[in-house]
């Protein structure tokens, strides 16, 4: 049973050195979403971002994200991506008064715009969902 079961399994095919972002297959807005998987989930460490001041206080900004990738290919291709990601989020956020912020709609129009800037940047619809997992305003 045992010899017959190694036989049946299919050889794996060859996986390419490191394939370009933009030959990926993109995600068309019809298909529905992966289930959270942890091989699909790109962190990106906590870091802080600057608020304009405001009358409740709240200059800083502790963040940090999860990306959610449509292939788990995607997130070794990510790797040399991570700094120029951070600053598109970065330039993103800064300077924005910590009122603006403060309210879920807000945060889940921060997460759509995050996740369009990037997908934008990296050339094809390669992360499906943006979750900031720490959201802290300090100051």
């Amino acid at each position: 049973m045992g010899a017959w079961l190694y036989l049946k399994k299919p050889a794996p095919a060859p996986e390419p050195a490191q394939a370009p972002l933009a030959s990926l297959p993109a995600e068309t807005p019809a298909e529905k979403p992966p289930e959270a998987r942890p091989e699909l989930n790109y962190k990106l460490e906590p870091f802080l971002v600057p608020l304009l001041k405001s009358k409740d206080g709240g200059r800083l900004l502790l963040i940090s994200l999860s990306l959610e990738v449509g292939d788990p290919k995607v997130r070794d291709l990510l790797n040399p991506r991570k700094v120029a990601m951070r600053d598109l989020i970065y330039r993103l956020l800064r300077d924005r008064p910590a009122d603006e912020i403060k309210s879920a709609r807000t945060k889940h129009l921060l997460e759509t715009q995050i996740k369009t800037e990037l997908n934008h940047y990296l050339g094809t619809e390669v992360i499906t969902q943006v979750r900031f997992t720490d959201f802290v305003i300090t100051g």
